[in-house]
């Protein structure tokens, strides 16, 4: 009887604790609204995805991607033996419905870089200078973590760490776009503020 009750005691446990995990996620499904027609231009070092309306992005990502896959091999000292996929959107809405990942994507997000696969996803939002600052930003990620995947098998030590947020994040910045004014206010800021380090 003891052991029927406890038994039971688990079950109920279990069971209210994954409907508590189910309400999270309730009315949060990704829905695709479009069925896309993809197409891949493959470049030196990229297969381009896009679907045929869409022709031109593809081009115009494909001369960004290869311009800066020059100035990143330069800078990093490294290059990447398998072509990276890029995948482009026209538009935000359309964007938001990718399925190269699960997650739900927040309207501020300007493109990500999945890195298992090492895809590299983007939208168009009007802006030729944001596409491609965005877009070099992303492959900067790429290099970043095909290099420090190159470094760690060399010296046989994979442990699985990821480099620190504000280190992958502050490279990407600072080599995806040209030191300004708006750097110079942030930084002025973070000195004025004792945050720097």
């Amino acid at each position: 009887m003891k052991r029927l009750v406890t038994l039971l005691a688990a079950f109920w446990i279990l069971a209210s604790v994954s409907a508590s995990q189910a309400q999270i996620y309730f009315g949060k499904n990704k829905v695709q609204y479009t069925k896309f027609d993809w197409q891949i231009l493959t470049t030196d070092h990229f297969q381009i995805y896009f679907y045929p309306e869409e022709r031109w992005l593809a081009e115009v990502a494909a001369h960004s991607a290869e311009e800066s896959y020059q100035d990143l091999r330069v800078k990093f000292r490294h290059h990447i033996f398998s072509k990276v996929p890029i995948i482009v959107y026209s538009a935000a809405n359309y964007f938001s419905q990718t399925n190269v990942t699960t997650s739900l994507l927040p309207e501020a997000v300007a493109g990500f870089t999945e890195f298992y696969k090492g895809r590299v996803v983007l939208p168009f939002t009007g802006s030729y200078a944001d596409f491609t600052r965005v877009l070099k930003h992303e492959l900067v990620h790429v290099f970043t973590f095909s290099k420090l995947d190159y470094a760690l098998r060399t010296h046989h030590r994979i442990d699985g760490v990821p480099p620190p947020l504000w280190f992958t994040e502050g490279l990407a910045e600072h080599w995806s776009r040209k030191w300004g004014s708006e750097a110079d206010l942030i930084l002025r800021q973070m000195v004025l503020e004792n945050r720097l380090i």
